[in-house]
């Protein structure tokens, strides 16, 4: 089932940070319990594996 996540690496010293408050949707993959399918909403990435730990559950709102 996708959930609603929001990518959390606001330290510039994170290896997702060019992707911080980034929305995207998730889903559990079968053979890791450290790792979610994410699904990006924009860009030329559609999905990847991605860690748990840079992951907060939800959705940020976007500024406008």
């Amino acid at each position: 089932m996708l959930k609603r996540y929001w990518i959390n690496q606001p330290s510039t010293l994170q290896e997702f940070h060019g992707r911080h408050g980034e929305n995207v949707l998730g889903e559990p993959v079968s053979h890791s319990n450290d790792y979610l399918r994410v699904y990006f909403l924009k860009g030329n990435v559609e999905s990847m594996l991605f860690p748990k730990l840079a992951l907060s559950r939800g959705w940020l709102e976007e500024e406008e």
